[in-house]
């Protein structure tokens, strides 16, 4: 099923607030604005590559979603569409230069 934007954001809000880690973001709470599109792979790279997010802090490139399961961590819920893909420490796969082909992957999925 092919989801628009705004249900995708709903859906991944949602899913949110049932993980037991997400759910407990207080600084800030986890919201419809912990979410940062990105226009490209790239970009999310780039964001896990340059900094450390607090808990909640959520990422999307069209129907794959990131979000943070660790205050200043690297534990990623990882949702495509509707769907909980696993959970992701993306350090390990950027730096064996693996980020792209796998996030390749679980867009062609």
């Amino acid at each position: 099923m092919k989801y628009t934007e705004q249900e995708l954001l709903d859906i991944w809000e949602s899913m949110g607030n049932k993980n037991i880690f997400i759910r407990n973001a207080i600084d800030p709470p986890f919201t419809k604005r912990s979410f940062e599109k990105c226009e490209s792979l790239k970009d999310i790279y780039d964001f896990l590559n340059t900094s450390t997010w607090c808990l909640g802090q959520a990422f999307y490139f069209q129907n794959l979603c990131l979000i943070s399961q660790m205050n200043g961590g690297d534990e990623w819920l990882v949702i495509k569409d509707d769907k909980i893909i696993d959970s992701f420490s993306f350090d390990i796969i950027i730096r064996k230069e693996m980020f792209f082909q796998l996030m390749e992957k679980l867009l062609a999925r």
